[in-house]
């Protein structure tokens, strides 16, 4: 059950945060490393939420 309880909402943080900043830095043709930063930076900022989630 944790196991659920932590991948889905880890999957959503990912489709939600990280997925839409490297698809925007690859249409501007920028810096895809330096979204993968800032996108990976917020993921901790919603790492408590996982925790709640349990």
């Amino acid at each position: 059950m944790w196991i659920t309880a932590n991948v889905g909402p880890a999957l959503l943080a990912w489709l939600l945060v990280i997925m839409p900043a490297v698809i925007s830095a690859q249409d501007l043709n920028g810096d895809v490393s330096t979204a993968y930063l800032l996108a990976a930076s917020q993921s901790l900022a919603l790492g408590p939420l996982l925790g709640l989630s349990q």
